[in-house]
């Protein structure tokens, strides 16, 4: 009997002296001392007004966005025909109209907060007059946010867009 009272106090004399040290490696090893949060935050929205044959459209980055590129690609039937006729976007071969600088929500900095663009549509000649009032135009709009490479030139990387602007 004593000599399994031994063991058995040598057992827990084993597990108290090496605790201290299990708790000195979890201590170390799984407690943080602070937290930093990084988040980059885009957010824009988009005011639209329609007169007769023309849609204005505003997009307007949200106070404290970080600077964000833009374009625009337009949807409408076949026998229409749409141009843009504002300055500071260029249309290119897939379809998409772009906004030249990129735009922010914080007054510091030198980009603009809204880019504002006119779509206008006109009925082709070899169509009926009949449809003349009854057309629809379907804008969407894509955000992605300004990279720098590593010499600082900004860059936009389309791959990463975000519909609607919610980034």
């Amino acid at each position: 009997m004593k000599k399994h009272f031994l063991i058995l106090l040598a057992a827990v004399l084993l597990v108290v002296v090496s605790v201290p040290n299990a708790f000195a490696y979890f201590y170390t090893y799984t407690r943080g001392s602070r937290e930093l949060v990084v988040s980059l935050k885009d957010s824009t929205n988009l005011d639209e007004t329609v007169i007769v044959t023309q849609k204005n459209l505003s997009i307007k980055a949200d106070a404290g966005s970080d600077p964000v590129y833009v374009r625009v690609k337009v949807f409408a039937s076949e026998d229409l025909d749409v141009g843009s006729v504002t300055t500071g976007w260029e249309k290119k071969a897939d379809g998409y109209y772009y906004y030249q600088t990129p735009i922010d929500g914080d007054p510091e900095t030198s980009y603009e907060d809204t880019a504002s663009i006119q779509i206008s549509v006109s009925l082709k000649e070899t169509e009926s007059a009949e449809y003349a009032d009854s057309y629809n135009v379907v804008v969407i709009y894509e955000t992605t946010p300004l990279l720098t490479d590593p010499d600082g030139a900004a860059y936009a990387d389309w791959n990463n867009a975000t519909v609607g602007g919610q980034g």
